[in-house]
């Protein structure tokens, strides 16, 4: 069964966020790279949403590492089909910011 992904506001902030800092360090083919790891990882998740794991910290959330330096973390919700992705996450910064997104 394929479920449907839906991007949170925060989702899609953190995204544009990250999508921002590697445009201004690095080219447009890195840019290109790191939305087309975006894309296959939410075909992945969208077709077998526990194929990652739950994140340790945040269980009720899962966690997939998109490049060493970037997580992102989606939630599944099995009773509606439906995949919320919550937040792409830079991993260089400050871990205790992180609790903030999931209360």
């Amino acid at each position: 069964m394929v479920y449907k992904i839906i991007w949170t506001n925060v989702g899609l902030v953190s995204l544009d966020k990250n999508l921002d800092f590697i445009s201004k360090k690095w080219n447009k083919k890195i840019v290109n790279d790191f939305l087309s790891r975006i894309d296959y990882i939410t075909k992945q998740i969208e077709s077998n949403p526990h194929i990652f794991p739950t994140s340790t910290k945040f269980p009720r959330y899962n966690k997939v590492t998109v490049h060493k330096n970037v997580s992102l973390f989606y939630e599944v919700v099995d009773s509606n089909n439906v995949i919320y992705i919550v937040l792409v996450w830079s991993n260089k910064q400050n871990p205790k910011k992180l609790s903030s997104y999931f209360r």
